[in-house]
């Protein structure tokens, strides 16, 4: 798992500092600064790509980390501390260790290529250069691979077979039995649309429930999704909060495998966009903020409002009218359920998701062309399974007991 990098106001405040004065600097100076960053950098994202071309070149002598293929000679023995060069200077690594079972070690080539060629060292630092940005990263590996004698063959058949491994772990784990709340929506990659709910259990906990693939959000892709969920077990006989991006498929879907008792609440993110996208930028604020404001009020009064914005737009912008009309009330199901604040926060959109589909960019950014929709589903999982490794409890987590009320489920304090 990469790390994540973030910035303190202070250090974001010293970069703009550094940046507005960097004119009073002489231009060796600031090259200087740019070149020791850079290359600061640089050697991590080489450590990186050389750290995946030793498992690979572990993996090619003995199969995946494991204590050895039934018939293998090789089996893997741990690690130890190594060192290659990278960028002129010598640099620490921990690197897997391969022995016979007959006994004596077994030496693993990307690592003997690596620590004793130059030239495959500065080859290395070219491909780590292209993989700065994290999108290029599988690129850098790639290209590092073959350097160190591993064929673009092998690694593209690692990548099919890990990424189909990440798609079957997905699509049949279990769902957690104490879902309460589901969000579904969609992300373009390729000519595929891929589908993907995210649930939520009593305790706060988000947990990527599945996806379905197919070139629209249509009622047979959302259809197979839903029904793959109930199959793995999502209990469906009490009442679900469904957080939706609004498409009507979605919606009907929810009502045909599930019944008609849930509770569906439309992405106001996903509103917004809908109403503003059809009205001139001069008046974006205003409608953006107008809307806002109205969802923070009661349901009868918030709906009053929007009612007298759309009659406001339909002079000039009639379908922006449409738009915020179509669907409203489902605007207001987290308001009509009573829930506090900072819950109705974090479940009036589908913005959870939104964050795992950044997630799904950053890591097929450098694919530019899926081949078909098979394998847009591999990658989709691969990056949601990793995605998941980083979700936090939901906002509000401790006030979920309200939501589970509001929907009539028995809850930890009527247990009690």
């Amino acid at each position: 798992m990469r790390k994540r990098y973030t910035h303190s106001a202070k250090q974001r405040e010293a970069a703009g500092t550094f940046l507005r004065h960097s004119e009073i600097l002489s231009d060796t100076d600031f090259l200087e600064r740019c070149r020791d960053q850079l290359e600061s950098t640089v050697v991590e994202a080489g450590l990186m790509v050389v750290a995946a071309v030793l498992e690979m070149s572990a993996a090619s002598l003995t199969g995946s980390p494991h204590r050895g293929k039934a018939g293998g000679d090789c089996v893997r023995h741990g690690r130890q501390e190594g060192a290659v060069y990278l960028g002129g200077s010598k640099v620490r690594i921990d690197r897997p260790r391969v022995r016979r079972k007959s006994g004596g070690e077994v030496k693993v080539p990307a690592y003997e290529t690596l620590r004793s060629s130059a030239g495959a060292s500065e080859k290395v630092m070219k491909a780590a250069l292209a993989g700065v940005s994290t999108r290029r990263y599988g690129q850098a590996v790639e290209d590092a691979a073959k350097v160190a004698g591993i064929s673009k063959s092998n690694v593209s058949r690692k990548l099919v077979k890990e990424t189909a491994k990440d798609l079957g772990t997905l699509m049949e784990r279990d769902v957690p039995k104490d879902v309460v709340a589901v969000m579904i929506d969609g992300i373009r990659m390729g000519e595929s649309m891929i589908l993907a709910a995210i649930g939520i259990d009593a305790s706060g906990r988000k947990h990527v429930l599945g996806l379905a693939d197919g070139t629209t959000e249509n009622a047979r892709v959302v259809g197979d999704l839903l029904r793959s969920l109930k199959e793995r077990g999502l209990k469906v006989d009490r009442k679900l909060l469904f957080v939706t991006d609004g498409a009507k498929a979605i919606r009907s879907a929810i009502k045909e495998v599930f019944g008609e008792h849930h509770e569906v609440q439309r992405c106001r993110e996903h509103k917004i966009r809908n109403v503003t996208d059809r009205i001139a930028k001069s008046k974006v604020k205003y409608v953006r903020a107008y809307m806002r404001a109205a969802w923070k009020l009661p349901q009868e009064a918030g709906i009053a409002k929007m009612k007298q914005l759309a009659k406001e737009l339909d002079v000039s912008h009639p379908d922006a009218a449409r738009s915020l009309i179509e669907g409203l009330e489902d605007s207001f199901t987290v308001n009509r359920l009573g829930l506090p604040p900072v819950l109705i926060a974090s479940l009036q959109s589908t913005n959870i998701i939104e964050s795992s589909n950044g997630t799904i960019r950053r890591i097929t950014g450098r694919i530019k062309n899926f081949q078909n929709a098979d394998q847009a589903a591999r990658w989709a999982a691969t990056a949601l399974l990793e995605a998941e490794r980083g979700f936090r409890l939901l906002k509000g987590h401790s006030e979920l007991w309200m939501l589970e009320a509001a929907l009539g489920r028995p809850t930890q304090e009527n247990a009690v």
